[in-house]
């Protein structure tokens, strides 16, 4: 059945509420929303069941749910990561805050001016929102109407000042994205994101980059291309996903978006995984990890390799013992090589 919620004033707070349509089944309620919604400055909305965008809504905002982006900003908020949010396009999405409370991947179904453009994080309370608009300038529009100020705060965000290595950040888009806990973050993009031409037609060149309130500029974050994009699909330069190699804490940044460039620091990911499954007790190994340039950039400091020691196991460097008895270079369960007390010490 439906069931219309109107307009409530808590405190100074007022909040449009969901037109929601809802049902039971076996599982749990699920819950739809044709648009022509608003979340208020300071308010919030949680919800509990899977979410659909129906289509074929009327009014002013039909298919899109907005939340006020000026900060104390609305947020939609999403109560489990393993909810399923189906029918999410151009035309329907969150125009503004969504935050996921609980831990695991949770595509967050967010778009501006008509355009879908969902990121994705992993751990709890993160919150963000997608702004179809040059950094530079950092102003979007209202859904209702009129501009918003630069936004989210520190902005604008120059595509002038760029680290070491860094030829461009995209004018086309940014996303905020806050949380205090570390967390894998995924970027989107379609044509319009023209990464093509950022690129030079080459992913290789393409990065992750987030602003540096600290240093005022943007910054690589080791990062890589999913192969199977969150989109769907095969990850192109017309249409695709990228994803931070390291968890690392949105709250660094004022604002993430693409760029390309060769990083001064080579972006290393795992390429061999050692578990009990490839031994038989008391069985030993000889392996080699050989690591070589990434994207053509040679190094002239010292190479650092880190590796995770699992409990009862014996981890062997030449020269240097790191078991259950000898504790050189070992820290907390990570051994290093070189015996140095720290983790990703020198070899």
């Amino acid at each position: 059945m439906y069931k219309i919620l109107d307009r409530i004033n808590t405190g100074q707070c007022p909040i449009l509420l969901l037109l929601l349509l809802l049902w039971t089944s076996r599982i749990h309620a699920q819950e739809a929303s044709q648009g022509n919604t608003t979340i208020f400055n300071g308010a919030e909305m949680t919800l509990f069941g899977d979410y659909h965008f129906a289509t074929g809504g009327a009014g002013l905002q039909p298919g899109i749910v907005a939340t006020i982006r000026t900060a104390p900003y609305g947020v939609l908020k999403f109560a489990h990561a393993n909810l399923l949010v189906t029918g999410a396009d151009h035309a329907n999405h969150i125009d503004g805050y969504v935050s996921n409370l609980d831990h695991g991947k949770f595509t967050y179904p967010v778009g501006d001016n008509g355009k879908y453009a969902p990121f994705a994080a992993t751990a709890a309370n993160t919150v963000g929102a997608y702004f179809l608009a040059n950094p530079t300038v950092a102003v979007t529009s209202i859904v209702s109407g009129g501009n918003y100020v630069a936004l989210p705060a520190g902005a604008p965000f120059s595509t002038a000042n760029l680290a070491t290595g860094m030829t461009a950040v995209s004018t086309k888009e940014y996303w905020d994205v806050d949380g205090a806990a570390p967390s894998a973050i995924t970027l989107t993009w379609d044509a319009t994101s023209d990464i093509a031409a950022l690129t030079g037609n080459d992913l290789q060149n393409l990065s992750i980059a987030g602003w540096n309130p600290s240093t005022s500029k943007w910054e690589f974050i080791g990062s890589s291309v999913d192969g199977t994009s969150l989109l769907g699909g095969t990850s192109s330069v017309t249409s695709g996903s990228i994803t931070t190699i390291a968890d690392i804490i949105p709250d660094t940044y004022s604002a993430y978006s693409f760029a390309s460039g060769v990083s001064s620091l080579p972006n290393l990911a795992t390429t061999v995984d050692i578990d009990n499954q490839n031994f038989t007790l008391g069985q030993s190994r000889d392996l080699v990890v050989y690591i070589f340039e990434t994207k053509g950039v040679g190094t002239s400091g010292p190479v650092m390799l880190r590796v995770a020691r699992q409990s009862g196991w014996d981890f062997t460097v030449p020269g240097i013992t790191l078991s259950g008895t000898d504790q050189s270079g070992i820290s907390g369960n990570v051994a290093v090589g070189g015996g140095t007390p720290h983790e990703n010490g020198n070899w």
